[in-house]
């Protein structure tokens, strides 16, 4: 990515990566994952900005693939989060399929869930990344989950800048 503007989260463009317990598979420093019915890794071929993004591929339209961070916020404060991801390879997906961003709890529940891109991105327009939003409130402080989610669609997710920002500015 190399975009880093006044996000509060850390690593959203997934410069750095470790690697992970298999071959040529990395995760991004900062990030947590679930994973069913397929595979989340950092890959660094065609990113948004700079040198990094991740790949979420779901291997059928059951699989679903989320990428995390953990974070406080305060009550009362709005708070939008946004990401750039594209879905050159995906095949197939069900109807409440998709890749969106949500604001979970801690258990992973989903409070908010922005809007769902559910087609395939044409490679035409900014090289098929598209930007995606979800803007939330929490009634009280505390630790929230920012989620990327790639659920029952088929095929490659890529993602990248990931952001977190106050109030409701785009970024």
């Amino acid at each position: 990515s190399g975009q880093s503007g006044n996000s509060l989260l850390k690593n959203g463009g997934f410069e750095k990566q470790t690697a992970d317990s298999q071959p040529d598979i990395y995760k991004a420093d900062n990030w947590l994952k679930s994973s069913v019915e397929g595979s989340i890794s950092g890959r660094d071929t065609d990113p948004h900005n700079g040198s990094g993004h991740y790949n979420l591929y779901n291997k059928s339209t059951s699989g679903v693939q989320t990428i995390y961070q953990e974070i406080t916020l305060s009550g009362g404060k709005t708070y939008t989060a946004s990401a750039y991801v594209k879905t050159p390879q995906m095949t197939s997906v069900a109807s409440d399929g998709g890749a969106f961003l949500q604001i979970a709890n801690t258990n992973g529940t989903a409070l908010k869930k922005g809007n769902i891109l559910s087609y395939k991105t044409a490679e035409t327009i900014d090289n098929g990344w598209q930007r995606i939003t979800v803007t939330y409130t929490p009634s009280s402080s505390g630790t929230y989950r920012v989620c990327l989610v790639w659920n029952h669609a088929k095929g490659t997710l890529k993602a990248d800048d990931i952001q977190l920002e106050e109030g409701t500015a785009e970024g």
